[in-house]
């Protein structure tokens, strides 16, 4: 792979990033009783020192929490 071709692959990965932070924190935001759809049933996430082990327990952790207003300053 050459500098360019790296360049190129670098700037899709961070754009990809970049979008999946918007839907996320968009989705936590506007939508949380959604938000465990961005998990797969198998991940794991560790949340103020708890480990929720499924999307039920993400859910579950998740729209306990107090409304959200997230921004994002680029």
């Amino acid at each position: 792979m050459n500098d360019k071709e790296f360049k190129e692959r670098t700037e899709d990965a961070e754009q990809a990033a970049q979008q999946l932070c918007d839907s996320y924190y968009e989705c936590l935001d506007k939508k949380r009783h959604q938000i465990h759809r961005m998990y797969a049933e198998s991940s794991i996430l560790i949340y103020d020192g708890k480990r929720l082990k499924s999307q039920d327990e993400i859910k579950k952790q998740l729209n306990e929490g107090d409304e959200s207003n997230h921004r994002q300053e680029k």
